[in-house]
């Protein structure tokens, strides 16, 4: 299995987007990574953010960016299809990525309570828990340098 990164822009939201019409997708719908799609559109239009698209095999398997923060930060922010979950696609990413990007600084990472392949997946990239956010029902992690 080959995974790799390509740069990801406005057009290929668009492209994912009108691919919900058809069969493969469809079923994606009510999927976690919809639900963040209009949170990773915006980041492409924000300066100083950076976004990828995660490909398996040459084909689409989800999305990986760093987004910047108040006071001078980045937070990583990734999704996976299901299909491709529980394949380690999203550490090998992550890990693919943080080594292009060391140079940004503090990078930190929020994740739902419940959440426990997605914290696995920061653990295994040398994360660590700094905050929990109880109102939110979310964990806070800073990237251990």
């Amino acid at each position: 299995m080959k995974i790799e990164l390509r740069k990801f822009g406005f057009g290929d939201y668009l492209r994912i987007l009108f691919r919900t019409l058809n069969r493969e997708y469809s079923k994606e719908r009510e999927d976690t990574f919809f639900s963040y799609f209009p949170k990773g559109l915006k980041s492409v239009f924000q300066k100083d953010s950076y976004e990828f698209a995660i490909l398996v095999d040459g084909k689409f398997a989800g999305n990986i960016g760093f987004m910047k923060k108040p006071k001078e930060n980045y937070e990583v922010g990734y999704s996976v299809l299901k299909k491709y979950r529980g394949k380690s696609i999203a550490t090998s990413a992550l890990s693919n990525l943080l080594k292009d990007f060391e140079k940004l600084g503090k990078i930190t990472a929020v994740t739902d309570t419940e959440n426990k392949a997605s914290q696995k997946v920061l653990l295994n990239n040398n994360f660590k828990l700094t905050k929990q956010n109880k109102k939110k029902d979310e964990l806070i992690w800073e990237l251990a340098k």
